[in-house]
């Protein structure tokens, strides 16, 4: 386990720029390419391949080179005795785009049936929290996104296609439906605001 962990965290840091600014289709890889990185490290490992140590604390190790100084308590992390499991957090998404969106898509979609001409809306205010609004409604991309990764997680893009259509399918992504014009005039009218919560 040691070993694995040591070649793991060496050889692959993710950064989150992935899900900043334009986004690319790595979006969509990034957690299979860890999850296959996990996998390698571990066949590794199990073959009797050592990995860099200390790989925390070390000169050149994740605490001097990334993150600065912290503790760890490893009986914190899943186990028999306290059932903790990261697995056992895990969400799944209702609709096809970013997670932390999910509710005001839903609000959009509700209220929907209640306007009876879009054209009438004169604005739309979506509050949301802090990390809401820097990865989906801070950037001038997610204003006028141009790729299918970018306009799933834009909030001002979805909620927009979500009261025009009724909807949101993959078919809510294509370029046709990202350049409409009827949706870009909405998002106008659509304002992001960030809250205190995380």
């Amino acid at each position: 386990m040691t070993e694995a962990i040591n070649i793991a965290v060496n050889g692959h840091i993710a950064l989150r720029q992935m899900r900043a600014g334009s986004l690319s289709q790595w979006k969509g890889c990034s957690a299979p390419s860890a999850a296959r990185n996990g996998i390698v490290a571990v066949h590794l490992a199990q073959h009797g391949f050592t990995g860099p140590s200390p790989i925390f604390e070390g000169e050149m190790g994740f605490m001097n080179q990334i993150t600065g100084v912290f503790s760890l308590d490893v009986g914190e992390f899943g186990n028999r005795d306290n059932q903790s499991y990261a697995v056992s957090r895990t969400l799944t998404k209702m609709l096809p785009m970013n997670g932390e969106k999910q509710t005001a898509v839903w609000a959009a979609l509700v209220v929907r049936d209640r306007i009876p001409d879009i054209e009438e809306i004169a604005s739309v205010q979506v509050d949301t929290t802090r990390v809401g609004y820097a990865f989906l409604g801070k950037d001038p991309d997610k204003w006028r996104p141009a790729t299918r990764e970018t306009a799933d997680h834009s909030l001002p893009y979805t909620v927009a296609r979500a009261l025009l259509d009724g909807e949101i399918t993959t078919a809510s992504y294509s370029d046709e439906a990202i350049a409409d014009p009827v949706a870009l005039d909405l998002m106008k009218r659509i304002s992001v605001r960030k809250g205190t919560r995380r």
